[in-house]
């Protein structure tokens, strides 16, 4: 397991009413700031803006891990080294809620915010944030008239012509499970194999690579998730990618466009449970979203933050998505998935 830093964050933002603290005691002398310990898997500095504003806002400081990968068994091991949880895969959550390894939260601001597509029913753990999982296409060599679906994409048009990075990374893993819930497992897998089959080489690098594939003549079509193509657009070196592709939103002639989720929820631990739920309150807030927004060009779960989507989107629940990742991960193992046939 890689943990990539831990650190304290004290920047100065604009402040806002909302998750102020008034009853949390403090953890030394009365005015030396609390403490918040929050372990995480997204990006870091995708979380620093919104740390920050939160600091400024209760004197606060919090303690962050984050970690490349392994957020379920550092979970396990260490129920409450943290008080706080947030992940880039919402559906790492529910399996973290069927393996008992959180705690409610105060529903009372949160579910008021956030709409029931957003929410677990237990109120374990909500939706921050989302992006769509859409296809990158080449402009020279694609007309958006020759695109439609997911499944066409494994269809014998696009053979030799398809890529997409590992079938083990947890986007890809949750879109198969998505596909598993919405198509059934036998259907699922049948695209599954007309994707592998498809494959231009092997899949390798993360979305943007794939972008920068098809600019090569590598390959033609790659799923991503939308969020990288103005990231590319944003890095001078990567402008070119960004350039040779456009993006595509499937399956909008039908129930829509999958999406993946990004999630926050409250360990197990018992001892800052005011200051957590505070915290929880605030990343759901008009403020929050925003800077979350700026920082990821995600969409927001917050309906009155800037930047609501305007594709159709499929929401498959969260819990019908963690149900097969198991057998979605035997099924690419047994079809040896990451490499091209």
């Amino acid at each position: 397991m890689k943990i990539i830093s831990l650190s304290f964050f004290s920047f100065s933002l604009a402040t806002m009413g909302i998750a102020t603290i008034s009853n949390a005691e403090p953890t030394k002398g009365s005015n030396e700031p609390r403490e918040l310990k929050i372990i995480s898997d997204r990006t870091e500095a995708h979380l620093t803006p919104i740390f920050a504003a939160f600091e400024k806002k209760n004197n606060v400081k919090i303690k962050s891990v984050f970690m490349d990968n392994g957020l379920i068994n550092r979970l396990e091991t260490r129920p409450t080294e943290a008080d706080v949880v947030i992940t880039k895969d919402a559906e790492l959550l529910e399996i973290a809620r069927q393996k008992k390894l959180l705690q409610s939260y105060d529903t009372k601001t949160i579910n008021t915010i956030l709409s029931a597509d957003f929410r677990d029913p237990s109120n374990m753990y909500f939706v921050d944030a989302f992006r769509a999982r859409v296809i990158f296409y080449s402009t020279d060599r694609v007309k958006e008239s020759d695109l439609s679906t997911y499944e066409n994409l494994a269809s014998p048009q696009w053979k030799g012509k398809f890529c997409v990075r590992s079938g083990f990374h947890d986007y890809n893993l949750s879109l198969f499970g998505q596909f598993f819930s919405f198509y059934g497992p036998q259907k699922t897998k049948e695209i599954i194999k007309g994707l592998h089959s498809n494959l231009a080489k092997n899949p390798t690098g993360n979305d943007r690579e794939q972008a920068k594939a098809i600019m090569e003549g590598k390959c033609d079509v790659a799923l991503a998730n939308n969020y990288y193509y103005p990231i590319m657009q944003s890095i001078p070196e990567q402008q070119s990618w960004a350039k040779a592709v456009k993006v595509f939103y499937p399956n909008q002639k039908e129930k829509g466009t999958f999406v993946m989720r990004s999630a926050a929820g409250l360990t197990t631990s018992k001892t800052n449970i005011t200051l957590a739920n505070a915290f929880l309150e605030y990343l759901v807030s008009t403020e929050a979203q925003s800077l979350m927004v700026n920082a990821t060009f995600q969409y927001p779960a917050n309906k009155q933050a800037p930047n609501a989507p305007t594709f159709k989107t499929n929401f498959i629940p969260l819990k019908d998505i963690a149900a097969p990742r198991e057998e979605v991960t035997k099924f690419l193992t047994e079809i040896a998935f990451d490499k091209k046939q």
